[in-house]
Parts: C-alpha cells; structure tokens; sequence
C-alpha cells in the first residue's frame, strides 16, 4: 500500500465526509433546492482510459448543454458569503489547488489524464460523496470496500446525485 495512496484517500474521504454533511444540511434548510427539474440527464459510461473524459469534453462544447464544471462537481457547496460571478468563484482556486496536489503525488497520471478545474467535471466528484464509488479503489486495494460495492445497491447513489445536480443547478440559476 503506497503512502501518495493513503494520503489521496485520507484526503478525499475527509472531502466527502465534509461535502455530505454540508450537503446534508443545505437540503435540510433549503428543500426547494430537490424540486428542481433535471431535464433530460445525459450519462457517459464506459471502462476507464476508454475517451469518455475526451467525450465529455467534446459535448460540453454546445453552448445549449448545462455541464457541472469540475470546480463545482470537487466543491459543490457554495462558499458562504460569496455572492459574486460564477467565473470568479473562489471553488475555482480549491479546485486548482486539489489538481496541483494530485499531480504532484501522482505524476504520471499527468500525462495520460488531464484534470481541467475549469472543464467538464467526471461523475465520480459527486458519486465519491455517497461512498459508492470505484474511485477509492483505485487508490488502495481496499478488498472488502469493493466487494461490498460490488454488491450493494447503486440507486442511493444515483438518488444523491441527482440531488446534488439539483442544488448545482440551483446555485447557478440564483447567480
């Protein structure tokens, strides 16, 4: 088990923990954010290193597609107090910084895998705040997270990102 590893995943999971209780609470606070309509979700999936990044990228281009940016998918709760533009959101900064750190431990990824705070964000950003999400076993070899993933039931997941499509969705309208 490496150490860039166990720190990723410490660092992740400590993200995750922190974006479900604030998501958690600003549901609790603001319910209407979960009537929000999410017409027609489009959903790319595929094995990993296969183009769906590049694909995503590509489909992001209409300027009629409302794609969650990875800014926003790695830091979907507004920062309090913030009440400025969507280009100057201080997310933005968070997420450069994560891109940074994951590249500076992991190297190598960099060259097969461009992380673009400002582009199309992946699904598992969301997914990783549910917990039922393949990424973390790309870290570690964590046997029994993924035969329990293996086996557990993924609509949970589905339903909490939705949910945080929702409050993206409301964010960015209220601006």
């Amino acid at each position: 088990i490496s150490f860039t590893g166990k720190l990723l995943l410490k660092k992740d999971i400590l993200n995750s923990l922190t974006n479900r209780l604030h998501l958690q609470h600003l549901w609790n606070k603001y319910p209407q954010i979960l009537e929000r309509r999410i017409e027609k979700p489009l959903f790319i999936m595929s094995l990993p290193r296969t183009g769906t990044t590049f694909l995503l990228s590509l489909l992001s281009q209409d300027p009629a597609a409302r794609v969650p940016l990875q800014w926003e998918m790695l830091h979907p709760i507004p920062i309090q107090g913030y009440n400025g533009s969507r280009e100057q959101d201080p997310r933005i900064a968070l997420a450069e910084k994560y891109a940074r750190q994951f590249y500076r431990f992991m190297p190598r990824v960099a060259k097969i895998h461009y992380m673009n705070p400002y582009g199309a964000g992946e699904c598992r950003f969301l997914l990783q705040n549910s917990f039922v999400c393949k990424y973390y076993f790309t870290l570690l070899p964590l046997f029994t997270y993924n035969n329990w993933l293996d086996n557990c039931d993924a609509r949970f997941a589905y339903k909490e990102y939705l949910k945080q499509l929702q409050l993206l969705d409301f964010t960015y309208s209220n601006q």
